[in-house]
């Protein structure tokens, strides 16, 4: 499937919480499709201490599992600013995410929605 730059994009959770995550109604892992088959994700899942954003292939990200579409951008400007939102909070180790992994509070729905809110400006009349 292709995706457009900027979409949250998920896949079904695999790690040490998976059965508490079906417990409390939480079933997938989520990322942020900044193009050219990358994503850029919030990883707590192999371990919630040393938890990292980080960049993998669209297949690293899918683990084996149907990767689907949680939101699309709402124009292709709202797009490229969800990815440099993503690729800065990349880039900037000392980031609100790196080695703060929460499953409740601090996660990788969390990241996804911080870059998906991101303020960005539109023309008039371009959508």
């Amino acid at each position: 499937m292709a995706f457009a730059r900027g979409s949250i994009v998920k896949r079904p959770l695999h790690g040490w919480y998976t059965r508490l995550s079906w417990i409390l109604g939480v079933y997938w892992h989520m990322g942020i499709y900044i193009g050219e088959g990358m994503v850029v994700h919030f990883n707590g899942e192999k371990s919630s201490t040393n938890a990292r954003v980080c960049s993998d292939s669209l297949e690293v990200f899918a683990a084996g599992e149907r990767v689907v579409l949680h939101a699309g951008p709402r124009n292709i400007r709202h797009g490229e600013a969800i990815c440099a939102e993503a690729l800065r909070v990349l880039h900037h180790s000392n980031n609100s995410f790196n080695n703060h992994y929460s499953f409740p509070f601090n996660n990788c729905e969390d990241f996804c929605v911080a870059c998906y809110e991101v303020d960005y400006a539109s023309p008039e009349g371009v959508e």
